[in-house]
């Protein structure tokens, strides 16, 4: 049987009763209903429009109890509606004392993104968002109010950061990348120490030259690697471009006599092939494989095996560790290999 239904609060008390809410809405909801409905307090207007946005985003429902959810959403409230503070309306961002402190109405997607961060805590008692001071947790939290809200009030010294990095906003390079430019290669973002390993190295795109490149943090432009890949006459030759300038490369066991191409291109100078254990019998057909490519610094260990590895001595120009399967074998000393190669296993299995 319908109902009639003269105020708000009345239509509250359908949503909480009737309707089946979401988190938020409910949360909301229930609010409204102790702390301003039940104490007699106003409602402010930001309040009351987030209301009439609810009522209208379960129309379906209300429907089902014989309502029409436009008409309810309609309807006055008992209470007095009074203008809500700029404070609470439009999102800020300021800073104080080595805190950013950022204070938002709320939006469910706001509050997701925000915790997706992990760059904010948020303060029940003071209702404010805040993150330790820093360009890069700035950064971030500018790129996610703007996301959710039109516009938004910073402090002073908030706007002068802004201000400084505005003309930085169109810069695509920010680590160290080979691009090429009018026929010439370049190394944009070049750091000290990248300048100082290739200031007396004409820069080529031989595979060596890519391999090296890369094993000293630097990108490889993707336009570049485009145009490099339209000049390869095979697949093969496709592969060969996409080991050098990859630090971790995929390869199916099938294919392990690729390597050999591989390798020479960027002239590795040791191979390690790391076992889970110095005991494994796992996989003996690869290492035989391997132990074919005739590396002469080829080296057979497991991840615990620091003496016989010659990843730890670092002195060495382009050392390659191979590895099976999808284990990470950071105790291998990966961290300091030039390539890091996955041997890979991709023959379907017939389940009878």
């Amino acid at each position: 049987m319908s109902m009639n239904y003269t105020y708000a609060e009345d239509v509250l008390d359908l949503l909480i009763n009737k309707v089946s809410l979401g988190t938020y809405d409910k949360k909301f909801l229930y609010s409204l209903q102790l702390n301003n409905v039940g104490l007699g307090k106003p409602i402010t207007s930001n309040q009351h429009a987030l209301f009439k946005k609810i009522v209208l985003k379960y129309s379906r429902q209300v429907q089902k109890v014989g309502q029409d959810a436009q008409i309810l959403s309609e309807l006055p409230w008992t209470l007095k509606v009074i203008a809500s503070s700029s404070e609470f309306t439009i999102p800020s961002v300021k800073i104080s004392d080595d805190w950013i402190i950022v204070r938002t109405p709320f939006k469910s997607n706001f509050v997701q993104d925000a915790r997706n961060a992990r760059v904010m805590n948020w303060s029940h008692a003071d209702k404010v968002y805040s993150s330790k001071l820093g360009l890069h947790n700035l950064k971030i939290i500018i790129d996610i109010v703007t996301k959710h809200y039109d516009n938004f009030s910073c402090c002073e010294q908030t706007q002068q950061i802004i201000n400084e990095l505005l003309p930085y906003d169109e810069c695509k390079y920010w680590n160290p990348t080979l691009i090429k430019r009018q026929n010439r290669l370049y190394i944009a973002s070049c750091t000290e120490e990248v300048h100082e390993q290739f200031k007396n190295i004409e820069l080529d795109t031989s595979y060596s030259m890519l391999a090296k490149l890369v094993y000293h943090g630097v990108k490889i432009d993707e336009e570049l690697i485009e145009e490099l890949s339209s000049q390869c006459k095979d697949e093969l030759s496709i592969n060969r471009l996409l080991f050098a300038v990859s630090t971790h490369y995929s390869i199916d066991e099938k294919n392990i006599f690729e390597l050999k191409y591989y390798l020479e291109d960027i002239e590795c100078d040791y191979l390690y092939y790391s076992l889970l254990t110095s005991k494994s019998t796992a996989k003996e057909s690869v290492k035989r494989d391997l132990e074919s490519l005739q590396i002469k610094t080829f080296h057979v260990g497991s991840w615990h095996d620091k003496e016989g590895n010659k990843l730890f001595d670092r002195t060495l120009s382009m050392p390659v560790l191979i590895k099976y399967g999808s284990l990470n074998h950071l105790g291998s000393g990966s961290s300091f290999s030039a390539k890091i190669i996955t041997i890979t296993n991709n023959e379907q299995v017939d389940i009878k």
